[in-house]
């Protein structure tokens, strides 16, 4: 077995069979039995699976509202934090307060965030991608700040050995050191904005979304498999684009040392 195949068996392969271990240890009833719930309570995957099947063409439109809503926030909040860590890179003594109001900011809870959101804006998704973006803000800005700064000496030494301007430094050393943090950034976000654009839609006035749906499931007590049929679309979501990110990282960074 040679390197690359072991490394897919360890990185595809044991999370999937763990994954079915999980599913059939649920079917079964295992989980409801060590924590004593009804099916009603946690409904069994095939109880999900059918509701999924009677929601097919809605849950399409729910999901594609919600990932519509993550995705644009992640786009506006990764590229305003990343701005944010090229200010705090250029002017040190001004712009590193930047780096701590986006810190504090992070530390408001999703569901404060998005009650105030709600007021602010006069449309559901409008909220959910100013929450999704506030949430991916800092999380980019901290990590580009990171890979912008943290260079090694003998690569800032040569440029300086050659007289280089602090452009050719920013541009030619700089930026690509932090690409590795960019992608570690993204893929914490994708997770991050998935979860916020469900709670905003929980509080949201709109009537779509995943998180919408999953609040009027949980409310009747004959629809709860439908609300956790739309727990797992999510979840399907992010993995799946966690996934092509983590793709796409790997195809840009083949000259990293740790893709190699």
């Amino acid at each position: 077995m040679n390197a690359k195949t072991k490394n897919a068996l360890q990185t595809v392969g044991l999370p999937v069979l763990v994954g079915v271990i999980v599913v059939l240890l649920w079917q079964f009833g295992f989980f409801n039995q060590v924590a004593g719930l009804t099916a009603m309570q946690l409904p069994l995957p095939s109880d999900i699976g059918h509701a999924l099947s009677q929601k097919g063409s809605k849950a399409v439109s729910d999901a594609g509202v919600t990932l519509a809503a993550a995705l644009i926030g992640l786009g506006i909040g990764c590229v305003i934090g990343y701005l944010v860590a090229v200010v705090a890179t250029l002017f040190p003594k001004w712009g590193y307060g930047s780096l701590t109001i986006l810190s504090a900011l992070n530390a408001v809870p999703i569901v404060a965030l998005a009650c105030i959101m709600n007021r602010w804006f006069e449309t559901a998704m409008a909220t959910k991608i100013a929450v999704v973006a506030i949430v991916c803000m800092a999380t980019m800005a901290v990590n580009a700040y990171r890979g912008l700064n943290d260079l090694q000496p003998f690569a800032r030494d040569l440029l300086k050995s050659y007289a280089a301007p602090r452009w050719v430094l920013f541009f030619k050393l700089r930026i690509p050191n932090s690409v590795p943090n960019v992608f570690v950034a993204l893929k914490i976000n994708i997770v991050n904005g998935m979860m916020a654009a469900l709670i905003s839609e929980y509080f949201a006035k709109d009537t779509a979304g995943l998180g919408f749906t999953i609040k009027t499931a949980m409310k009747m007590g004959n629809q709860k498999a439908t609300g956790w049929a739309y727990i797992v679309v999510a979840a399907i979501l992010s993995i799946a684009i966690y996934i092509i990110i983590m793709l796409i990282e790997r195809r840009v960074l083949r000259w990293h040392a740790s893709h190699r």
